[in-house]
């Protein structure tokens, strides 16, 4: 199915400009500022998590997925933010919202569970 508006964010970066990053982005400091109610760094973490996103996903699904994917990633970031306990790692968060939000969409593919049952599962693994 597709959804009629695109990422704000580029996705797709060349090889050089991934190697030119000296420093790793500070994932656990960025959402402790956006959470402290700083925009600018949350505007930020989402688009390096956008980035992040979609090499994890261009790893294992089709191409045709993964901005679906990552949008909704995305979605789910923002609407568990809550859930994050600064001061942990935010990498191991992140990544189960990426793992759920596959997890979701191959089973309401697949009909195998209602939209309701998926949506409980994923409120209850944060």
């Amino acid at each position: 199915m597709e959804i009629g508006w695109k990422l704000a964010v580029p996705l797709r970066h060349s090889a050089n400009e991934i190697e030119s990053q000296e420093e790793p982005f500070p994932w656990e400091s960025a959402m402790a500022a956006s959470l402290a109610g700083d925009h600018a760094a949350y505007r930020l973490l989402l688009q390096e998590a956008a980035r992040w996103l979609d090499r994890h996903y261009t790893s294992y699904l089709v191409p045709a997925m993964v901005e679906e994917a990552v949008r909704e990633a995305l979605l789910a970031i923002h609407t568990r933010r809550h859930t994050f306990a600064p001061g942990r790692p935010l990498m191991p968060w992140l990544t189960a919202i990426a793992h759920y939000t596959v997890m979701r969409n191959e089973a309401l593919a697949q009909g195998r569970v209602e939209m309701r049952t998926v949506r409980t599962a994923i409120l209850h693994a944060f």
